[in-house]
């Protein structure tokens, strides 16, 4: 039996179905992306990036 893969909705990343990470609103974080969105701060040069990652989950949510 195949087992479930899941797809980082920041990275894109493929994950295993054992891998932890956050389950927003049905889309998953990786660990990586989960850990950098906690230590990130505003003048950081990926805050946009992950800025907008989030804003997609949210504009799925009202689609």
């Amino acid at each position: 039996m195949a087992e479930a893969t899941y797809t980082c909705i920041l990275c894109l990343r493929a994950l295993q179905a054992e891998e932890q990470g956050l389950l927003v609103l049905g889309h998953n974080i990786c660990p990586e992306c989960e850990s950098k969105i906690v230590s990130l701060t505003r003048d950081d040069p990926d805050y946009e990036h992950f800025k907008s990652g989030l804003k997609k989950i949210w504009q799925r949510l009202g689609a």
